[in-house]
Order: C-alpha cells, then structure tokens, then sequence
C-alpha cells in the first residue's frame, strides 16, 4: 500500500510540474509582447487632455473678450489660470499622472540607482515652482503681444507640452517602466522646444521667459536617460524601449513597489 501511495504522489509530482512550467512560459511571453493597449492608452489620455485644456481655455477666452474688464485685471485671471495648469495639469488627465513625494523619492533611492550628479530630492519643488511662474508670466506676455486673445496655437502648444508630461508622469512615477520613460521624456523635450519655438514667434520676451524651461527639462532628459541605463534588468538586460505587457506576477510587484 505504500509503495502506490509514493508512485501516486510521484505521478501529481510529474503532472503538476509540467503546468507550472507552462506558467512560467506563459509569463515570459507576456513580458515579451509589447503592450499595443498601454501604448494606444498614452496617445488617447495626451490628445484627451490637451483638448480638454483647450476647450476650457477658449471658454476663458471668450468671457474675458466680452467682459469688458481692464487688461491689468484681464492678465491676472490669465496669469492665474496658467499657474494652476502649470501646477496641476494632470487634473484634466484620464490617466494618473501623480508626481512623487519628496519621501517617495528618497525611497525609490534604494530600488533604483541614481547617478552622482543628480540634484537632492529637495530642488525639485523648487525648480518646478520657478518654471510654473515662468510659464504663467510668459503666457501672459504672449496674451498681451497677440492683442488680448488666448485662440493661438502658441497657446494650445503650451496645453500639448503640459499633456505630454503628464502622461510620462504616469509612465514613470506610476507605472514605473523606465524603458519607456526615456521615450516618453524624449517627447517632453520636443514639446518643449516647439512650445518656446512658438513663444519666440509671437514675442521674444515670451521665448526668453519660458526658455529655462527647456534648459531644465535638457537635463532632466539626460538624467531619466542615464537612470536607465545604470538600472539594468536581473538578466542585465536594459528595460525595453517600448512597453511590453506585463505578467501578473510582475504587475503585483510592480504594485508593491508603488
């Protein structure tokens, strides 16, 4: 009796490894197919939001061309709005577009590795404050230089270059695929360059003001770049470019992680 007690323990044994084996296989595959949805999902949030930031921008200009009120009050309400867009764009986001805390930074210290160039966590707040002026005080001057009107596409190219950050804020703060990060922080930069491109059409002191912003965000793309690359994978493979589809165990420690 005992010996076909082990054989029937043997048989499960045998039986049960080959669908673990599948499951393994299963997930490689999934980390290996490039994720068509998660790539739709970032094209489809940018556009959303961009238009959404438009839309409510022509309402704002509409009421202040019909308000009557002085300009001085008129660059106000528009230096206000800008502020709050520059600070809190991902409002209007589908995706979440949450940027880390100063306490998230410090731990995702100890999970990825950070070159020794990289400014203390603390500068941050204090370099995106500043560039949230800067772009509040020059959409103003290009307010201004266009007559009193915001239905520019030097306007709406501020709005793309908010959205498209936004959206690599979920791919790398959220989502966490540093991969994909680089990509998505190289169309930060264009957006960037075409925004003061834009603002230096209309006026050069506008291009002149929002001009450190493409300086900052230079770096920045240098330094999401070089994360990656000393952040290679356990295999010493460097993440993939474009996003893979993840399997459900590496979803979970992806959530973890968070």
């Amino acid at each position: 009796a005992r010996v076909v007690v082990v054989a029937r323990a043997d048989a499960a044994a045998s039986s049960d490894a080959p669908s673990s084996s599948l499951a393994d296989d299963d997930d490689a595959d999934d980390d290996a197919a490039i994720d068509w949805t998660a790539v739709g999902r970032y094209f489809a949030a940018t556009a959303a939001q961009c238009a959404l930031l438009v839309w409510f921008t022509l309402w704002l200009n509409g009421g202040l061309n019909n308000s009557g009120l002085p300009m001085k009050y008129q660059n106000v309400i528009v230096f206000v709005w800008f502020a709050f867009n520059a600070l809190k764009s991902r409002t209007f986001s589908p995706l979440n577009a949450s940027r880390p805390k100063l306490a998230d930074e410090r731990a995702a210290k100890v999970e990825r590795k950070r070159p020794s160039w990289m400014p203390p966590g603390i500068a941050f707040p204090i370099i995106w404050t500043s560039i949230a002026v800067l772009r509040a005080a020059s959409s103003v001057v290009v307010f201004n230089a266009l007559g009193g009107t915001l239905n520019h596409p030097a306007i709406f190219a501020m709005f793309l270059h908010l959205s498209v950050g936004d959206t690599w804020n979920n791919i790398n703060n959220v989502e966490k695929r540093l991969g994909t990060a680089v990509l998505g922080v190289g169309c930060v930069l264009l957006s960037v360059y075409n925004l003061v491109f834009q603002y230096f059409s209309v006026s050069a002191k506008a291009g002149y003001l929002i001009a450190p912003s493409a300086v900052w965000i230079t770096i920045a793309t240098v330094l999401v770049y070089t994360i990656w690359r000393i952040n290679p994978g356990e295999d010493g493979a460097l993440e993939p470019l474009l996003p893979r589809r993840r399997s459900a165990k590496n979803i979970a420690a992806a959530d973890a992680a968070a």
